[in-house]
């Protein structure tokens, strides 16, 4: 490469260097033509007979030379190291011309020549040299014209003028073939990227569609999807309710942030919820709806909506901190991927959820079922072996249930329980598990509940129920209820003791006309059961 001089005589050809002496392929030529003209020169001096035909073919074989350096050199060692050999062939037929003449136009040439290698060598300044070189050519050709007659320097000159232009031809030549193998080694280089983040979506399509967690899968998508697009921060928000989004999974962000409501239209993160396409934001104010740590951190935003079935479900986001627009086409092929991706995920991820609630959840009220039921108070009674704790159980049972459903029918009597269902888990705690055990009666689970604490319980859910008229077909109706309660292990030994004591209870209260609230108590004997004539 040519060197720009920044201070001494040569600054005014800085410019002149930058534009005609700006890479090895200008001094290539310019050295290719200087040696073609030694060669030129050499063919014209006194040779003995037996070597004179191996010097008139030195010009073809030179070119041969040269045309294989140029091909095979670019490819390998680039174009500085065929002009390190171009100077070594430079220096021998420089060496041959002063050998076989001592003309003053000769020793002056191979004089100028050293300064030019000197020069090189010392400075690296290629334009020096190779102007001292041009003024060598000059010089020999100087000292072979006078030696000429008209005819041989018709035919000296015409042969100067051909080999170089074949010089430069095979010279601009090589230059292609770089640019084309250059060209094709790039793109090599494009398709093995292509293939590698081919190759990772698909690993990545893999790991996301078969999480079935939707936490753990909306982690995952941002986590691959800012690997991805090199991006230290990034969050997923998704669509909870009608109109209501947050902030479900984030990384590089401040986890307070996460599960925060986003609003619409409120800062660049509420704005790209409304952008349903792929979209780049200049980050000039605030990221989200208030200040925020991120605030000043990203140059850009860049957003990516995520449908399924035509359905918006959220947004994965992305925040750049380069100074121009960070997302390239293969990105935004990348992005759109990932999108349809996460959209897939999140689908079958819900899906499960539904599929494993229809498993343990009453179809009606959406509270447990009778499996569910089972699996949490035999936990619950384990917990409470574990570390000597109380756990009571309450069953509910609608006194009003038959008569709505003669006469209102029956689905004005499922409406009341689903309304029951509602009630109870408004006012019951949100460490107590509630599970629907028959068509109207529900069992509620309180873990680490004395039987006192649970009578409590039990009073305000009866006060609430009647104090909460039932509206049917435009009349209001007084519903109650009757409950029954057991504790574990004061009351009962084990599960079974424990259910079958519960209901004893309800049954006893059911037939006090219902609006009341019974304990139960159970013997030593694991199989008898007995009610406690405690009346609430």
């Amino acid at each position: 490469m040519a060197k720009n001089p920044s201070s001494g005589p040569w600054r005014r050809f800085a410019k002149f260097q930058t534009l005609y002496f700006n890479n090895d392929r200008s001094i290539l030529i310019a050295r290719l033509v200087i040696i073609v003209n030694y060669v030129l020169v050499i063919r014209n001096f006194p040779i003995p007979d037996s070597i004179r035909p191996l010097i008139s073919l030195s010009v073809p074989l030179f070119l041969l030379v040269y045309g294989l350096l140029v091909w095979f050199g670019s490819k390998f060692t680039g174009y500085r190291n065929i002009n390190m050999i171009l100077s070594c062939l430079e220096i021998l037929l420089v060496s041959f011309c002063f050998y076989h003449s001592l003309d003053k136009m000769i020793i002056g040439g191979f004089l100028l020549y050293l300064v030019g290698i000197i020069v090189n060598i010392l400075f690296g300044d290629y334009l020096f040299s190779i102007l001292l070189s041009l003024l060598v050519n000059l010089s020999y050709t100087a000292a072979v014209f006078p030696r000429l007659d008209s005819t041989e320097r018709q035919y000296f000159y015409l042969s100067l003028l051909i080999f170089n232009l074949l010089a430069v031809l095979i010279s601009i030549i090589g230059c292609k073939i770089k640019k084309i193998l250059n060209a094709i080694q790039v793109e090599k280089e494009e398709s093995k990227t292509q293939l590698f983040r081919l190759q990772t979506l698909s690993r990545i399509a893999k790991e996301i569609t078969s999480e079935l967690e939707l936490e753990k899968l909306l982690y995952l998508i941002v986590q691959k999807t800012s690997e991805l697009m090199k991006s230290n921060a990034g969050g997923l928000i998704t669509l909870e309710s009608d109109n209501i989004y947050r902030l479900k999974a984030a990384k590089g962000i401040p986890k307070n942030l996460i599960g925060k409501e986003i609003q619409l239209n409120s800062g660049l993160l509420g704005r790209s919820l409304n952008e349903r396409k792929i979209a780049v934001f200049k980050i000039n104010g605030k990221i989200m709806e208030t200040a925020s740590p991120l605030d000043g951190q990203y140059q850009f935003l860049i957003s990516s909506p995520i449908f399924s079935k035509g359905d918006f479900l959220g947004v994965i986001f992305l925040l750049s901190d380069s100074p121009t627009n960070p997302l390239s086409k293969d990105d935004r092929l990348i992005l759109e991927t990932m999108s349809e991706y996460a959209a897939i995920g999140i689908f079958n991820a819900n899906l499960f959820k539904t599929t494993a609630n229809l498993c343990v959840n009453d179809y009606l009220t959406g509270v447990g079922n009778l499996r569910y039921f089972y699996q949490q108070l035999e936990q619950c009674l384990a917990i409470a072996d574990r570390y000597q704790q109380s756990c009571s159980l309450m069953m509910v049972d609608s006194d009003c249930f038959r008569k709505i459903k003669h006469t209102y029918g029956n689905t004005q009597g499922f409406m009341h329980v689903k309304y029951l269902a509602e009630l109870l888990k408004k006012t019951i705690r949100s460490s107590d598990l509630i599970a629907r055990y028959d068509r109207d009666t529900f069992m509620i689970i309180l873990p680490q509940t004395t039987l006192e604490e649970a009578v409590a319980l039990g009073e305000r859910i009866k006060n609430r129920v009647s104090s909460s008229p039932v509206n049917i077909d435009g009349q209001l109706i007084t519903a109650t209820v009757s409950i029954g309660i057991a504790s574990y292990p004061d009351q009962a030994k084990n599960l079974k003791t424990l259910v079958n004591a519960v209901e004893s209870a309800l049954r006893q209260a059911a037939k006090l006309g219902g609006n009341h609230l019974l304990t139960a108590s159970v013997s030593n004997d694991t199989s008898d059961t007995s009610t406690n004539s405690s009346i609430h």
